[in-house]
């Protein structure tokens, strides 16, 4: 049986581009990584799932009515990809949220300064200047 250009895009083209938005999501996590080590390994674990769910839907469709022509099992299988396929959406929607303990910048943190001194994210404001100590005289002279 012959397949169309058409068909071929369908059952190729789109799984592949999947498969490189996939690849593409699990490198980014991995540049990512010392930014924010929560967020990226959910989304990396979770492109992984992905990008496996991809390739295994992709090579049961191809393989599985070649070898064997049963249409219950092959309901199953594709429920199953799907279903894993929901768990990994769901990493990725908790990566979005993962690791948003601290106050947003510019504002300094609420913990102790010693872990950040040397942190330049966030400038401190400055200060007011005070009169001298132990005089009541204000500092200017005439």
């Amino acid at each position: 049986m012959a397949m169309g250009i058409d068909a071929m895009a369908t059952y190729y083209g789109l799984p592949g581009l999947f498969a490189l938005l996939y690849a593409a999501g699990f490198i980014l996590a991995l540049v990512y990584w010392r930014r924010c080590p929560s967020a990226c390994r959910l989304v990396a674990l979770a492109c992984t799932i992905h990008f496996v769910v991809t390739c295994t839907r992709v090579l049961f469709i191809m393989f599985w009515f070649q070898v064997a022509n049963d249409r219950e099992i092959f309901n199953y299988v594709i429920f199953g990809l799907g279903f894993i396929n929901l768990i990994a959406n769901a990493m990725l929607l908790l990566a979005a949220f993962a690791g948003r303990n601290e106050p947003t910048r510019p504002y300094p943190p609420l913990t102790p300064r010693s872990r950040y001194e040397d942190d330049d994210d966030w400038e401190r404001r400055p200060t007011k200047p005070q009169p001298p100590a132990g005089s009541d005289d204000v500092g200017i002279k005439v």
